[in-house]
């Protein structure tokens, strides 16, 4: 599939292991592009729609597009990672944004169980 191929073209552009970033998509969406949360996140990363100018997106409509999507989460995952340096802290801002919760603590907790299994 198209997707599967495309997630791993896009952590290698952006420097983020494969099996991280599977693993991101697999807790965040299941997989599917057209996810939306209860808060507003959407697509494939779960991506929020403030987040499009962060992405040098035209609209939060963009986010609907997977390819789109995709690149967002891994640019925001990687400015995270570069940032903090530490896969659990980069990922429980991806997941909560600067807002401290033991929720962000345990799905970065759950991303990085998934990596080790290979997502």
């Amino acid at each position: 599939e198209i997707i599967e191929r495309e997630i791993d073209r896009v952590a290698d552009r952006w420097g983020l292991r494969r099996s991280l970033f599977r693993a991101l998509i697999r807790v965040e969406s299941g997989g599917n592009p057209k996810a939306l949360s209860p808060v507003g996140a959407r697509g494939i990363t779960q991506v929020m729609p403030f987040n499009h100018k962060r992405c040098g997106l035209r609209s939060a409509d963009d986010l609907w597009d997977a390819l789109s999507n995709l690149d967002c989460g891994a640019q925001i995952l990687r400015e995270e990672l570069d940032e903090h340096g530490d896969e659990a802290k980069a990922l429980t801002l991806y997941n909560r944004g600067r807002l401290k919760s033991r929720q962000g603590q345990q799905y970065a907790a759950k991303v990085l169980k998934l990596t080790k299994k290979g997502a």
